[in-house]
């Protein structure tokens, strides 16, 4: 018992410690066509398509040791709270064709869309979406485009364990369709009402009727028949 105050004092310590910022630039007139705000493993990916075209792109993080680490790779990160106005400002949100909303905070990803909405409506607004429930904020903000962050990963898996037992492409190609459709007519009923909306839209068992004849995996030469 006669340790604890040292030990809590030794806490206070640790939480009162500065993040280092040396080596990190802070937004400042920048003038990018695009601005992206979080440059973690989604706007990573996100800023290849736009870099590949050679698109002028202005990133902002508020993490010092993500900058430091794309710097490593060669990237030019700035640091900024994209939840404010005056970083939004030095970023160049006024002159920006679009506004990339990359961060995994639903809550603050929503105050950034209220701000530039407000701010900077000549700016589209394109924003990643945590989950479906964070999706359907958005939908109901008027964002111009999101996406929800697993839901193509999750169509790509779902079509490849497809493949595997022996559906052919077309088959893939129409299961994926009809699934697409289902989420979106979902996601539409769940705008207008509420999570518990177009429940019908889901595939709770297996239908009854299957998409094709699951094949055989082809024999191997030399086998026998």
């Amino acid at each position: 018992m006669a340790v604890t105050p040292l030990l809590m004092l030794a806490a206070d310590r640790l939480l009162r410690t500065e993040v280092s910022m040396d080596g990190i630039e802070a937004a400042a007139d920048l003038k990018g066509r695009i601005l992206l705000i979080g440059f973690g493993r989604f706007g990573q990916i996100a800023s290849q398509l736009l870099l590949s075209r050679g698109v002028d792109l202005s990133v902002i993080d508020r993490d010092p040791d993500r900058i430091r680490d794309a710097a490593r790779y060669g990237f030019k990160v700035f640091f900024g709270d994209g939840g404010r106005l005056d970083v939004l400002r030095q970023s160049g949100a006024g002159t920006a064709d679009a506004v990339m909303i990359c961060i995994d905070d639903p809550k603050a990803a929503l105050q950034i869309v209220q701000l530039v909405q407000h701010e900077f409506p000549r700016a589209s607004l394109l924003v990643r979406g945590y989950d479906r429930n964070h999706a359907v904020e958005l939908i109901r903000a008027g964002v111009d485009y999101r996406v929800r962050e697993t839901v193509e990963s999750a169509f790509l898996m779902g079509a490849a364990g497809l493949r595997a037992p022996g559906f052919t492409p077309s088959e893939v190609e129409e299961a994926t369709a009809d699934i697409r459709r289902r989420d979106d007519e979902r996601l539409s009923e769940q705008v207008q009402g509420d999570d518990m909306s177009g429940l019908d839209r889901l595939h709770t068992k297996p239908a009854p009727e299957p998409l094709g004849t699951v094949r055989a995996p082809a024999k191997q030469s030399g086998e026998a028949g």
